[in-house]
């Protein structure tokens, strides 16, 4: 049914149909080629809203490896004019350590867009374990993002890599009495514990070595 409403003359449909198939996609592995193809063909709709579905479709499809294939595609939206289509990119890429996958997750870091930039880096930061100067250097440059979510995610991002600034920031953050609950999570999986009240966690994380 999702495939006959991608010819839909109908653009909500086609959108629509593309949503479903990559939200049924997520975790179906059947019939990989044909979602990934009715997403080709949607990045050349006219219509933009369908555009958008196509590109989150192409991202979702992971079991082909982010960029295999005509999954490359993605990497080629990194500088689109719709801030939904270069999220989609941001989503497709997280978790993917090739170099242009990286290399596009540091493009968007610093993209106009609170949300693309939120989940770039989420996707490097957070999802991905390669930690160099260049992904610390931009992660460091979020510090002090106009979004706010920006910015705790660079600190949880920085501090799992166990940087100095990172790891400062997190215990200041524990230690006072308004902290959000990603800082708690950070600090737990930093220090391999469990159920510690945040003023602990905050004392810990001061032993913690710096690896940079």
């Amino acid at each position: 049914m999702a495939v006959e409403y991608c010819a839909s003359p109908i653009p909500g449909e086609r959108a629509g149909a593309l949503s479903v198939l990559a939200i049924w996609g997520y975790k179906e592995k059947r019939h990989l080629s044909e979602r990934v193809e009715l997403a080709l063909r949607g990045l050349q709709d006219p219509e933009i809203i369908v555009v958008r579905m196509a590109a989150y479709l192409l991202a979702s499809v992971r079991e082909y490896g982010v960029l295999d294939g005509p999954r490359s595609t993605l990497v080629q939206l990194r500088s689109f004019p719709d801030a939904e289509v270069r999220w989609a990119v941001a989503y497709g890429m997280g978790s993917c350590d090739e170099p242009r996958a990286v290399e596009t997750l540091l493009l968007l870091m610093a993209d106009e867009d609170d949300e693309v930039r939120n989940w770039a880096t989420f996707g490097l930061g957070r999802l991905s374990e390669l930690n160099n100067a260049e992904i610390r250097d931009a992660l460091r440059a979020r510090l002090s993002d106009s979004f706010i979510d920006v910015r705790h995610e660079a600190v949880w991002s920085l501090a799992l890599r166990r940087d100095r600034q990172g790891l400062s920031l997190l215990a200041d953050r524990l230690a006072q009495a308004h902290w959000v609950a990603g800082d708690e999570y950070a600090a737990e999986d930093i220090l391999g514990v469990t159920g510690i009240p945040a003023s602990e966690l905050a004392k810990a994380l001061l032993g913690v070595k710096p690896l940079s």
